[in-house]
Order: C-alpha cells, then structure tokens, then sequence
C-alpha cells in the first residue's frame, strides 16, 4: 500500500470532501471560502523530513487558511505525525519550511507560545502527579498561569496528588 499523506480543506460540503477522499485525490482540496481573503495560518512550502533512509513527509506543499479546518488524512506511517510536529515546532525540517502567520517556527519560542499541540501519545514524567508536573510547567514555561491550572484541575475533577499514569486518555489530555 502507498504511503500517502493527504491534507484537506473544506470543500463545500461533508459529501463532496468524502467524495474527494474516497476517489483518493491527493494534496489539496480547496472550495470558495478558501479564496474570500482569509490569510494563510499555516504555510508548508516543500516540507520534507527524513528518518535515516526512511522519508516521512515528501515535498509537503500546503496552505491552511485562518478560520478553516483541515484534516490530515493517511495510512500508518504516511507522515501525519510527523507534519504536526514540525508544525508544532517539535521537529526541524530537512528541507522547505512551515510558517505561521507568516512567522518561522522552528526556534521561534515566541511563535510557539501562541498556540499548542496534543499528541495521541502523552508523555509525562514516570508515577508523576499533576502538583508535580506543575512544577516541572513553571520553570519550563516563563508564563504558565498556576491560578489557571488550579482551576482546570478543579472543573475536571482531578486531584492534583493522584498519579498521572491512573487517569484515563482522556484525563491525560
């Protein structure tokens, strides 16, 4: 099987954007909203990450419009993952870049302090409690709100002492 990444932007309708996955076109789908001056958010020109011998993303060429929602659409291993990351700024790319508004993310700590990415895979601190990830947040992030994360811990129920790896996905999240 291909492995093939595809990324979709509203094309009208629920059924014109199945329609276009299920004939299986590639790169991306555009309707008229995506023209009515909406700026580009997110911009990938020539995006390619490489593992080793293994390309993950290959000549990504995409631009997702302020206000649209999209979707990343592929097999295990097409590169969905690893886009996200170097749009998170997690991973550098090899080569071409991705920007948001306009602005480099990669090393750009001011870029990355406006908006988030949550992978299907947490990662927390081993038998961590959510007190103490707190403190690992404060140092890492000069403006975590700790009134903030008290809060949210309250309107989700969770006790700030209880070990991370005792919630649930969704908990996690």
């Amino acid at each position: 099987m291909d492995r093939k990444l595809e990324i979709l932007a509203p094309a009208g309708s629920f059924e014109s954007l199945k329609a276009a996955v299920m004939a299986g076109r590639g790169s991306m789908l555009r309707d008229d909203l995506m023209k009515g001056g909406r700026t580009d958010m997110i911009k990938a020109e020539n995006l390619t990450k490489r593992f080793d011998d293994i390309v993950a993303v290959d000549h990504i060429t995409a631009e997702i419009k302020e206000g649209c929602v999209f979707g990343l659409i592929g097999t295990n291993g097409s590169g969905k993952s690893t886009f996200l990351r170097m749009a998170s700024g997690i991973l550098k790319p090899d080569e071409g870049s991705i920007t948001i508004d306009g602005e480099e993310i990669w090393e750009n700590p001011l870029v990355k302090a406006r908006y988030f990415y949550i992978s299907d895979d947490q990662h927390f601190f081993p038998n961590s409690t959510p007190q103490e990830l707190m403190q690992f947040y404060r140092c890492t992030y000069p403006a975590f709100d700790e009134k903030r994360f008290y809060s949210l811990l309250e309107n989700f129920g969770l006790k700030k002492d209880r070990k991370i790896n005792t919630f649930s996905k969704g908990m996690k999240k």
